[in-house]
């Protein structure tokens, strides 16, 4: 089941024929066909050369993971001397059942909307511009027959060995995620960290300390406030004589 909803979405990636991907590529590629301006060549030519990696890098995916030797690949992350067979076991079914239900839309979704759309004549049906798509499918099937012949000759080796000195930019997509990492992820992990410690320290230790004060505060009134009534008379009696002394001393 694995590899048949695999390479169903293999197809569709690679926008092979009925899968939906097919219908959808063409689309695309007819929009930018019948475009103007002069970047219309460039975009259109750009929209080739990605049809032919994609064919080539879903081709090379497909028959490194399916066919071929036996091999050992080290892990995403790998420790000393830790390495993982592919042994063909299946994936658990909680993966599987997924799997195979997006692999009946990404087969037939297209094509049924082809039908629908001649059999009702309507404008918003999936029409396919054969010319262009013959081009597309022609580029897909280049690139995937080049990776395919290299494979053949050697099912060991990688076949991206083809890119020469572009191989480790396009395998750390072209230094994009390192450039984003250092422009935009670390300095904004730097300043959340700042502004946790300015949470922490300012705005909690506000309100911490603005707590502590009033238990102080609470603290000195409850002396005066302790319920004894002799307390309250002695004040009160205080109170009288020092208004008694300041308004004999005013006068």
């Amino acid at each position: 089941m694995t590899f048949w909803t695999m390479t169903i979405g293999f197809a569709a990636l690679a926008g092979l024929p009925p899968a939906s991907g097919f219908f959808s590529k063409d689309a695309v590629l007819s929009a930018v066909e019948h475009g103007t301006g002069p970047a219309q060549p460039f975009a259109y030519a750009s929209a080739l050369l990605t049809v032919g990696v994609t064919g080539a890098y879903a081709a090379r995916a497909w028959l490194r993971t399916f066919f071929g030797p036996a091999r050992v690949e080290p892990l995403a992350e790998p420790s000393p001397g830790v390495a993982h067979v592919f042994d063909g076991r299946e994936a658990p079914r909680s993966m599987l059942w997924p799997a195979g239900v997006l692999a009946v839309p990404a087969l037939l979704l297209g094509l049924a909307g082809s039908v629908a759309g001649s059999v009702a004549g309507s404008a918003t049906g999936v029409e396919v511009e054969w010319g262009p798509a013959a081009v597309s499918l022609a580029v897909a099937l280049l690139g995937a027959g080049i990776v395919y012949a290299l494979w053949r000759a050697a099912p060991e080796q990688d076949p991206a060995r083809l890119l020469g000195p572009f191989r480790v930019p396009c395998e750390r997509a072209f230094y994009v995620d390192a450039a984003y990492a250092a422009l935009v992820a670390r300095p904004v992990l730097r300043l959340a960290r700042v502004v946790v410690r300015t949470d922490t320290r300012v705005v909690d230790g506000a309100v911490r300390g603005s707590g502590r004060a009033t238990l102080g505060l609470s603290g000195l009134v409850r002396l005066a406030q302790n319920g004894n009534a002799q307390l309250y008379v002695t004040g009160l009696f205080a109170g009288l004589v020092l208004i008694a002394v300041a308004a004999v001393v005013l006068t």
